[in-house]
């Protein structure tokens, strides 16, 4: 099983929200916000797509469904993996970071944080693009064999 399921907040609030010394346009800007390491930029998120995008998941898929042990408790993990990698996923996630004037040296945390854009993502932003994407590549990270 994977710890760190968190329920959040999708409504705005119109003041925003401070909370760890930033201010969100909702808690689950700031849930999914979380998932990134503050260094983190928008440049390195394509490249690792891109990586995801040039290898052939269905081995390792395969694996992982084939493996009572891993598959039983990880039901819907592995069935979240299997939606988020196919080809017009990866592409997905990465058109929907060309969006939004981000830049590749913008950092992934800091953009969904309130600045000068008030609403920049909405909330269903955040869950489907931000929070997808991260749980997508923590998720392959963690049912990785050692190797």
């Amino acid at each position: 099983m994977i710890a760190g399921r968190v329920l959040s907040n999708w409504y705005p609030i119109e003041e925003g929200i401070r909370l760890h010394g930033a201010v969100y346009d909702s808690t689950e800007h700031f849930w999914q916000a979380m998932k990134y390491h503050p260094d983190t930029t928008i440049g390195e998120l394509k490249e690792l797509i891109a990586l995801l995008q040039g290898k052939d998941w269905s081995l390792w898929l395969k694996r992982v469904e084939d493996d009572p042990k891993i598959y039983l408790p990880n039901a819907y993990a592995v069935e979240f993996l299997r939606f988020n990698l196919r080809a017009e996923r990866l592409k997905w996630f990465d058109e929907e970071l060309g969006k939004h004037g981000l830049r590749d040296v913008d950092h992934a945390r800091l953009v969904q944080q309130r600045r000068e854009n008030a609403f920049r993502f909405s909330a269903f932003d955040e869950k489907i693009l931000w929070g997808d994407l991260a749980d997508l590549l923590h998720m392959v990270y963690t049912f990785s064999a050692a190797d």
